[in-house]
Formats: structure tokens, C-alpha cells, sequence
């Protein structure tokens, strides 16, 4: 890939998800520290947070993505960092107000995930608006090598901004990384293809079922499906303890904490 379509709307959009998945990976350490220093929260109600965050893919991912397929994903991409921004601002102010309570992290969690869903998707499907179908597969490389960097800078990162500064104040910080993602976004200059209409007589459910179907009968695909399915079963259960253990148990600073899981991020990339 040219240097020129790294430095355009590719570009950009390497840059704008790299940014925001540091956001949410930041979030994703800060928010149980959050429950942990700030509400004592237990085992239970740390697996219920992410639970909660998971729960919309689970739930509306079929419907979610289906939708998502019917729209430009600029202006999708560009709100769903928005509200993000939007949603982490309203933590920190519960929690300087004197009013977060525990449920007040469950819907956080809630909305934030059905947010990174949304994104996630339409970052990934908007790619082919970007660059030569030629060039995917070197694009795609680059996007999750971006993102694999990002990752661990926000486990890093994450851990010191909530031992420097507290858990509120990191998501603060937080909220400024979807700002950012957003202004690169609008930066995009090139035209997005039209999105395809809905085959007459045709229902959402009907076009999900074909799509389960050829998922199904080939192997590949139900390959694919079965790996992320335990991947995200597993990387749920571990994270749902091993900050209480680490934290709690072992007595690790929540600095040491984010260097623990950005050294482990170094696989991803």
C-alpha cells in the first residue's frame, strides 16, 4: 500500500479506530478499578459488568448488523464515538456528585457495548469504501496491527492514569481519545457508495436466517464462528476474576495491573 493512502482517508481511518479502540481498551481496565476502589464491588458484580458489556452483541447483534449493513457507516462510526464520549463524561460526574451506584456501571457497561458492537462493525465494513479491492488484505493487516498497538498503550496507559489520577479522571481522559477518533473520522473526504435497499418482499429475519444457514454449511465460516465464540466465552470468565485476584489478592498496584495485560496484548500484535 502506498505511503500516499496512508497519509489519506485510509489513513484516517487507521488512525480514528487505533484511537478509539484505545478508548475502549482504556475504559475496559478503568471501569472495574472504578468498581472496585469506588463501590467495593465483589466477584458477582464484576462478572455482571461484563456481562452487561457482551450482552448486546449477544442479544441484538444479528439485528444491530443488519441494520448496520442498510447505512453509511461514516455517520454511524462518527455517533457511536460521540455517545461514547458522551456516556463515559457521565460516570466521573456520578462519581465527583457522590451519587454512582453499582447499577449505574451496569448500564454503562451495557450501552457501551452495544456502542463498540456498532462501531467494530462498521469500522471493519466501511473498509472496502476506502481502498482497492486488491488491497484489502494489506489494509485489513495494517488496521489490526494498529489496533493490537492500541491496545496495549491503552492497558499501559490505563493503569497509571487510574494510580496518578483515579479511576474518574482516567475515564475523563478516556472520553477525549472518542473526540479525537470522531474529528478524524469527519475528516473523510471520500464518497461513500450508496448502501444496497432492502429486496422487495424481502424480511430482516429471512435475510438473517439465510445468513446462519451459510455460516452453518460452510466450514470455514463455522470454523471462524466457533474460535470468536470461545474466545469471547474465555476472555469473559478470566476478566471477570483476575482483576479482583491481582488487585485484591496479590496486592498489585493498578499501574503494575495495566502493564500486566499490556505485556499480554504484545501476542495480538
Amino acid at each position: 500500500m502506498s505511503r500516499a493512502a496512508l497519509r489519506g482517508d485510509f489513513g484516517r481511518l487507521v488512525a480514528a479506530a487505533s484511537i478509539s479502540n484505545f478508548g475502549s481498551m482504556l475504559s475496559n481496565i478503568a471501569l472495574p478499578l472504578l468498581a472496585i476502589e469506588w463501590l467495593d464491588a465483589s466477584p458477582a458484580e464484576i462478572a455482571t459488568i461484563h456481562a452487561a458489556a457482551i450482552l448486546p452483541a449477544v442479544v441484538a447483534g444479528l439485528l444491530a448488523a443488519d441494520a448496520i449493513d442498510r447505512r453509511r457507516r461514516r455517520p454511524l462510526l462518527v455517533a457511536a464515538d460521540l455517545a461514547r464520549a458522551a456516556l463515559l463524561l457521565a460516570l466521573p460526574a456520578a462519581a465527583f456528585a457522590g451519587v454512582l451506584e453499582m447499577h449505574h456501571l451496569y448500564l454503562f457497561a451495557l450501552g457501551r457495548g452495544l456502542l463498540d458492537f456498532a462501531f467494530d462493525v462498521a469500522h471493519h465494513a466501511y473498509l472496502p469504501s476506502l481502498v482497492e479491492v486488491r488491497e484489502l488484505v494489506s489494509a485489513n493487516s495494517r488496521l489490526e496491527a494498529a489496533d493490537a498497538a492500541a491496545e496495549g498503550g491503552a492497558f499501559a496507559a490505563g493503569g497509571w492514569l487510574v494510580q496518578l489520577l483515579s479511576a474518574p479522571l482516567a475515564l475523563v481522559v478516556d472520553a477525549s481519545s472518542y473526540l479525537a477518533s470522531a474529528f478524524l473520522l469527519l475528516r473523510i473526504r471520500t464518497p461513500e457508495p450508496e448502501r444496497p435497499e432492502r429486496i422487495a418482499g424481502a424480511s430482516r429475519l429471512a435475510e438473517i436466517g439465510a445468513g446462519l444457514r451459510e455460516i452453518a454449511r460452510t466450514p470455514e465460516l463455522a470454523a471462524i464462528a466457533a474460535a470468536r465464540m470461545a474466545v469471547a466465552l474465555s476472555s469473559q470468565m478470566i476478566g471477570a476474576v483476575y482483576m479482583l485476584f491481582v488487585y485484591r489478592e496479590l496486592g498489585f498496584s493498578a499501574g503494575v495491573l495495566g502493564l500486566l495485560f499490556a505485556l499480554g496484548s504484545l501476542a495480538s500484535l
